[in-house]
C-alpha cells in the first residue's frame, strides 16, 4: 500500500528501472471484468475510477508527489489485475482487447493469468541471456 497524499491509498506502485511509474489496483480472482452482456462490470468500473483519481492527484500534485516519495514521477500508468482469463468467453475476450487497445499505454486491465504469463516471460527473458 503507498500513500497519495492523504486522500488516497493504492494497493501498489511500482517504479521501474526507467522512473516509470506504474499504479496497481487489483481486485479479487473471482471478481469479472464484464457482464454476459458484455459491458464492464461494476468491479472494474471501480477500479478504472480509482486509477483515474489516483492518475489525476498525481497531475494536480506533480511537485508534492514527487518530494513525498516518487522521486521523479510524471506521467504514471495504471494497472488493473481482475478475474481470470477462464472466465471470459470470446466476446469478453475481444472486448477486453478492445479496451486495452483504447486505455493502452496509460492504464492496462490484465487478468490474474496475464500477470503470471508476463511473470514468466519476464523470467524467461532474464535467464535466456
Amino acid at each position: 500500500k503507498q500513500y497519495l497524499g492523504e486522500m488516497f491509498q493504492t494497493d501498489f506502485v511500482i517504479r521501474r528501472l526507467d522512473d516509470e511509474y506504474v499504479f496497481v489496483e487489483i481486485e479479487k480472482p473471482s471478481a469479472r471484468p464484464f457482464t454476459g452482456y458484455p459491458q464492464q462490470s461494476a468491479a472494474l468500473s471501480h477500479a478504472l475510477a480509482q486509477l483515474l483519481h489516483w492518475l489525476i492527484w498525481v497531475e494536480d500534485n506533480i511537485a508534492y508527489a514527487q518530494s513525498h516519495g516518487y522521486p521523479n514521477i510524471h506521467s504514471p500508468r495504471g494497472l488493473v489485475v481482475i478475474g481470470k482469463r477462464d472466465q471470459l468467453n470470446s466476446r469478453q475476450n475481444r472486448l477486453l482487447r478492445a479496451v486495452n487497445g483504447v486505455f493502452h499505454p496509460s492504464i492496462l486491465i490484465w487478468t490474474f493469468d496475464d500477470v503470471i504469463t508476463n511473470a514468466r516471460n519476464v523470467l524467461r527473458n532474464l535467464t535466456s541471456r
